[in-house]
């Protein structure tokens, strides 16, 4: 978390700021533009003062109620919020905001509807910040112009949960191992007649080779066919434990749920706990942003202190070869020799002519850059050695017949790693002899034991340490 000196200097910092006094005063000059409501005006202020300290921004709190008085009264709430952002974007003074941040849900902060597709009654709900991109004074609706972020927070909490997030992720520059870690969840698809494969595992394998090789991909699977099988018990342990820096859910869903209870919904998600390790997440399925106290995955994901510090992701009717195409362009964009903030690479994508690209939003901070290893500039994981010893838990867990076994070695040493069963006769060992200092991997290939509980142990003449896997046939 961060520590009281940096507070100390961001509160101070904040006192020190100049607030923009009139919306239409063409002198203003600010590049970062926090939209919120006058309640939550202060819980944004420390957040404002980490952006001009740590990322050099010029930033600027503008409340809705300065916003309707100083614009026309007689348009719409939503109306009077898209002029104001076409107009500080394009008439206040260099380098003029680009990025916007909502903070507050739909009754708080509205925005545009789409219009409904005849026969699809999920559609009346495809809310979209989209049209705040757009400038009401740039003549080319083919170019988005501003970069749009929101955070759907009811209450001071949940927007303290999620700023926290971000100035404890962007305060730190290291890069750790679970930054080039990416989670990819299938659900069990429907059968393809041509080829009897599974649609969303096949389409979950094209996004994964989709990624650069420098990369790590994690699968979880729903069918319990696949060597890739886990439950939301493996992925919770595994988001815990490992860490990933970005989950991709593919398959069928809605707002509130992935796929079934079996993989993850907001139940199983209220039992993520991966302090400073914080994901970007993305669905091949609607996600909305929160109107009064319902709710959705993605906001959860943002409003705990712990989950996801960006997402971004369809609303209303989705399809997933769709979605799936989309995110896979916002992916590459991500992990690329260039790195941009969140927000460009979506105004980029947004700005194709195609209809269906409208229909999404990004959750979080528009100027967050995700951070990752690229091989050819930071020396290799395996260069890296741990401050103590560690045995993760296996994943997929339970698994049929493959799962994997992390494990953190501080010194070079003799290590054994060994599997049990339950009346503690060894079945198999997988390292027995000298291992060097620093992060490892090993495969366990179960696939001459019977269904059960097993236990997995490390050891060495200082430590040993042990943990239970389920092996499911």
């Amino acid at each position: 978390m961060i520590n009281h000196l940096l507070t100390a200097v961001l509160l101070f910092n904040c006192l020190l700021t100049a607030q923009v006094t009139s919306l239409k005063d063409t002198s203003n000059q600010f590049d970062y533009v926090i939209i919120t409501i006058p309640e939550f005006s202060e819980h944004c202020s420390v957040f404002k003062s980490h952006k001009e300290f740590n990322r050099g921004f010029k930033a600027a709190i503008v409340d809705t109620f300065q916003i309707f008085n100083e614009f026309d009264e007689n348009k719409s709430r939503k109306e009077n919020i898209r002029e104001f952002i076409s107009y500080a974007g394009t008439f206040w003074k260099y380098p003029q905001p680009k990025y916007f941040l909502i903070v507050g849900d739909l009754s708080m902060v509205p925005n545009f509807e789409f219009e409904s597709i005849p026969n699809y009654p999920e559609t009346d709900t495809s809310k979209s910040d989209y049209y705040y991109s757009e400038s009401i004074f740039d003549e080319d609706e083919d170019v988005l112009d501003f970069c749009i972020g929101r955070l759907a927070a009811r209450n001071g909490l949940e927007i303290k949960n999620y700023f926290d997030k971000v100035i404890e992720y962007e305060s730190h520059n290291d890069v750790e191992q679970w930054n080039n870690t990416f989670s990819i969840i299938a659900d069990n698809g429907i059968c393809d007649s041509r080829d009897n494969g599974d649609i969303f595992e096949r389409g979950a394998f094209q996004f994964g080779e989709s990624l650069p090789d420098f990369i790590n991909k994690i699968y979880f699977f729903e069918s319990e066919d696949s060597p890739y099988y886990s439950s939301s018990d493996s992925i919770i342990n595994f988001v815990n434990s490992e860490g990933t820096a970005g989950i991709y859910f593919y398959g069928h869903g809605n707002s509130e749920i992935f796929t079934c209870d079996t993989m993850f919904s907001i139940e199983s998600f209220e039992r993520l706990d991966n302090e400073y390790k914080y994901f970007i997440a993305s669905f091949s399925h609607a996600q909305r942003i929160s109107e009064g106290n319902s709710t959705s995955m993605l906001d959860q994901m943002l409003l705990s202190k712990f989950g996801a510090i960006a997402g971004f992701n369809s609303v209303g009717l989705s399809y997933a070869h769709s979605n799936w195409d989309l995110t896979r362009t916002f992916y590459q964009n991500i992990y690329s020799n260039n790195p941009l903030p969140v927000g460009e690479i979506v105004r980029h994508i947004l700005s194709e002519p195609r209809s269906d690209y409208k229909k999404f939003n990004l959750f979080g901070d528009p100027s967050l850059i995700i951070k990752y290893d690229l091989p050819a500039q930071v020396s290799s994981y395996t260069d890296k050695i741990p401050n103590n010893y560690k045995l993760s838990q296996n994943y997929p867990n339970p698994f049929n017949p493959i799962t994997i076994i992390n494990y953190h070695t501080p010194t070079t040493e003799n290590i054994r790693l060994r599997v049990f069963d339950l009346l503690g006769r060894e079945v198999k060992t997988l390292i027995d002899g000298n291992v060097e200092a620093g992060y490892h991997k090993v495969s366990f290939d179960a696939s001459g034991l019977n269904s059960g509980v097993y236990i997995y142990q490390l050891e060495s003449n200082l430590f040993r340490i042990s943990k239970k896997m389920l092996l499911l046939k």
